[in-house]
């Protein structure tokens, strides 16, 4: 069984800058996210300490994944995995999401993956991406696993577990409010209570 989370807002999430795989700090509403998280994981996690816990193994992640397993009563320690790390946008990372989209001359809809996907000038291939996703999950297969990811690889692994087609993952959300249980070929929504 697998948690999958995705870290807690940061400043550049606020700003809506592009973060890829470079950093910044979660705001307090992040660290809120992830302290709720915590809680929510805490309800459903019956021994904790059969779950291995393991985040990408940059700033923002990390972050999420020490408040989490604070908040959830998760002995076992941290561990990083870069096969988790956020897709890599090269040029574009810590830009404004905005200019971007200008940069790529595409409409304010369309979705971030087809964006970085199909105009993103030196960034990370997509298909390496979904190659990470896919090594992550045979990694994760027979495993209790809580994971802290970010939003777009969270995409593809919640995408390849369902076996969804590329326009599929493009319309799926990266909500920083929840975290999906991945079991039995089923993905389901935990969202935290308000």
């Amino acid at each position: 069984m697998i948690y999958l989370l995705r870290h807690g807002q940061t400043a550049y999430n606020a700003e809506r800058r592009i973060q890829g795989q470079c950093d910044s700090d979660l705001t307090p509403q992040g660290r809120e996210q992830a302290r709720l998280l915590g809680l929510l994981l805490r309800e459903h996690l019956a021994a904790a300490d059969s779950f291995q816990l393991v985040a990408s193994p940059l700033g923002r992640t990390v972050a999420t994944a020490r408040i989490v397993q604070e908040h959830a009563g998760i002995a076992v320690p941290l561990e990083t995995d870069p096969l988790l790390m956020e897709i890599g946008c090269g040029s574009w990372e810590k830009r404004l999401n905005s200019f971007c989209r200008s940069e790529a001359g595409v409409a304010p809809e369309t979705s971030f993956i087809d964006v970085w996907r199909h105009h993103c000038p030196d960034g990370e291939a997509y298909d390496a991406a979904m190659d990470r996703a896919r090594r992550w999950l045979d990694w994760a297969d027979g495993r209790n696993v809580v994971a802290v990811a970010h939003g777009v690889i969270g995409i593809f692994i919640r995408g390849s577990y369902l076996g969804l087609t590329e326009e599929e993952m493009s319309a799926m959300p990266t909500p920083q409010d929840r975290m999906f249980r991945l079991h039995g070929g089923k993905v389901e929504e935990l969202v935290i209570a308000r």
